[in-house]
C-alpha cells in the first residue's frame, strides 16, 4: 500500500477506475473502496457498474460511459491521503521500548489481591453500583434505568459470580496505572490517561450459547419462544475499546489467566496511547493539508467569479459605448435636420432637447463616464 499522498485529476483518474477494478486501485492509493467511491464522486468521475469486470473477463465488449462535463462547482483535481495505519508503536520509540522493559521486571508485576479491602475509589463505587444491577437476557449484570449515577463507573460486562473476580483485577490494574502516573479520567466515561491520551476500556465475560429444550407446551406454539440461552462461562477478556492498534484483547487462557497479564495489559496502554498519538498527528496533517485544498479550490472559485464579473462588467461597457456612439449619430443627424428647418436657436425647446440628448450620450460613454478607468482598476483585483 501507498504511504505517499497522491494528486490526481478528473482524466486520470477516469483512466484509471476504467482500467483495473477499483478494489485494486483503492489498495495502491492506500484508502478504501467506500473512499475511492466518495472521490469518484466529487470529481463526477463514473465508476465502472457491479459485475462490469466478469464480464469483461467474460469477453464482453463494454464501452465505458463518458467524462462527464466539469461544472463550475466541481473540482478538477484532488489529492488523495492514504488512511492511518495500525502503527507498531513498540518498535518505533526508543522511549517507549524503556517503559516496556521495565514492565518485564519482576519487581514491577502487579499483583491481585485476594480481598477488595482498601480499594480503589472507583472500585467501591462500581461495587456499590451493580449491587442493584440484574442480569440481562445474556447473564450479565445492567443497572435499571432508574437508578441514581452520581459518576462514571467501571465497565464491566459480567455476571454476578464474575463480579468479585473482575472488580480485584481491575483494582490492582487502576493502581498499578496510577503508580506509572498514568491517571484514570472522568469525563463521559472512564479513561486511562497517557501522556494526554484518552484510551476506554471494559472487561467482557465470555457467555455460552446453546439451544433450549422446548416443552411440549412451547412446541405447540410458533411465537413467542426464545430459543437460545445464555450461560456465563467466568471467562474474562479486558478489551481497549480502540480500533487503530494492533492488539486491543487479552483473554483468559488455560496457562495464563487474566490476572497474571496485568503488565501485559499496561505494555497494551503504553503503545494504544503512542499509536493514537501518532493517529492524531496525521490525522491533523491530513486535515491542514484538506484546508489548503479547500482554501485553493475556494480561491480558484472566486478568482473565476470575478473574472466572470469583469468580462460582463467589459461587455456592458462595450454595449454602452455602441449605444453612445449611435446616440451622437443620430443627434447630430437631428441637429442638421432642425437647422435645415430653422428651428435652432441659442434658447428654445430643439436647443434644450438637443443638449439633454448630448449629455445623456456623454453619460454613457465609458470614455467620459469613467467606465474605462473603472474597468482597469476592477482587473486589479485578479493580479
Amino acid at each position: 500500500m501507498n504511504n505517499m499522498s497522491r494528486t490526481v485529476n478528473r482524466e486520470e483518474l477516469y483512466k484509471l477506475v476504467w482500467t483495473k477494478p477499483t478494489r485494486d486501485l483503492a489498495k495502491e492509493f492506500g484508502i478504501s473502496d467506500v473512499a475511492l467511491g466518495k472521490i469518484c464522486k466529487k470529481l463526477n468521475v463514473p465508476k465502472p457498474p457491479p459485475g462490469h469486470w466478469r464480464r469483461i473477463a467474460a469477453g464482453f465488449m463494454v464501452r465505458p460511459p463518458s467524462l462527464p462535463t466539469l461544472t463550475q462547482e466541481q473540482l478538477q483535481q484532488i489529492e488523495i491521503l492514504p488512511s492511518p495505519q495500525k502503527i507498531n508503536a513498540e518498535a518505533r520509540d526508543p522511549i517507549l521500548l524503556g517503559l516496556i522493559d521495565q514492565e518485564k521486571l519482576p519487581v514491577n508485576k502487579i499483583v491481585v489481591s485476594d480481598d477488595l479491602h482498601g480499594a480503589h475509589r472507583l472500585v467501591s463505587y462500581t461495587k456499590k453500583m451493580l449491587r442493584q444491577a440484574k442480569p440481562d437476557s445474556y447473564g450479565r449484570l445492567v443497572l435499571p434505568w432508574n437508578a441514581k449515577v452520581e459518576h462514571s463507573y467501571l465497565d464491566l460486562r459480567i455476571s454476578k459470580q464474575a463480579l468479585s473476580r473482575s472488580l480485584r483485577i481491575m483494582d490492582a490494574l487502576l493502581k498499578g496505572a496510577e503508580v506509572r502516573s498514568y491517571q484514570i479520567e472522568q469525563t463521559d466515561g472512564l479513561f486511562f490517561n497517557v501522556n494526554g491520551e484518552k484510551i476506554r476500556f471494559y472487561i467482557k465475560e465470555k457467555v455460552k450459547r446453546t439451544e433450549r429444550v422446548r416443552t411440549v407446551a412451547e412446541k405447540e406454539q410458533y411465537w413467542g419462544f426464545e430459543r437460545w440461552l445464555f450461560t456465563p462461562t467466568g471467562e474474562l477478556t479486558f478489551t481497549i475499546d480502540e480500533v487503530w492498534i494492533e492488539r486491543k484483547n487479552w483473554r483468559d487462557r488455560k496457562s495464563k489467566p487474566l490476572e497474571d497479564q496485568l503488565n501485559d495489559i499496561i505494555v497494551g496502554i503504553i503503545s494504544a496511547a503512542d499509536v493514537i498519538r501518532a493517529r492524531e498527528a496525521e490525522l491533523e496533517e491530513q486535515r491542514r493539508r484538506w484546508a489548503e485544498e479547500e482554501l485553493r479550490r475556494q480561491q480558484a472559485a472566486r478568482r473565476q467569479q470575478i473574472e466572470r464579473d469583469l468580462v460582463m462588467e467589459l461587455e456592458a461597457q462595450c454595449k454602452l459605448w455602441m449605444k453612445s456612439r449611435k446616440l451622437k449619430q443620430f443627434l447630430r443627424a437631428c441637429e442638421n435636420s432642425l437647422s435645415k428647418h430653422e428651428r435652432l436657436s441659442t434658447d428654445n425647446d430643439e436647443s434644450r432637447w438637443l443638449l439633454w440628448a448630448r449629455s445623456y450620450a456623454d453619460r454613457i460613454d465609458p470614455f467620459r463616464s469613467g467606465g474605462l478607468n473603472r474597468l482597469i482598476q476592477n482587473h486589479q483585483t485578479l493580479t
